[in-house]
């Protein structure tokens, strides 16, 4: 019975090795890309949150941005809780297999030593 636990224990940590190297190749410069997108609008949308029982609904403000990869350009909408300004631009990572995938740059892309990219909040 002991060698089920051996197994088990193996394959966990098998598991783990496999999953953490996948998160940390996420950001590598083979799959991401940076470039800069426009801050195009400011848009209201209305939220049902918890109060929507009694028939309410909350107004958040988000802005939508605008970027082009190969020729084409994608239009996507960050909360408002970005800080950023219509008519503005904001520094994004964009999947390059996916390019309607990105993330926010909150801070400085730097690269390592073997060639990932990790942002910091400097």
């Amino acid at each position: 019975m002991w060698w089920l636990i051996v197994i088990g224990i193996f394959v966990l940590i098998v598991a783990c090795i496999f999953f953490v190297g996948r998160i940390e190749d996420s950001y590598s410069p083979k799959k991401w890309e940076q470039t800069t997108a426009k801050v195009v609008k400011k848009n209201h949308a209305y939220v049902n949150d918890v109060a929507a029982i009694w028939g309410q609904s909350t107004q958040r403000d988000e802005y939508q941005i605008k970027y082009s990869v190969n020729g084409q350009t994608y239009k996507r909408y960050l909360p408002n809780n970005t800080g950023f300004r219509p008519a503005g631009s904001v520094r994004i990572l964009y999947n390059k297999k996916h390019p309607g995938r990105f993330v926010v740059i909150h801070g400085t892309v730097h690269k390592r030593k073997d060639g990932k990219m990790v942002i910091r909040n400097d």
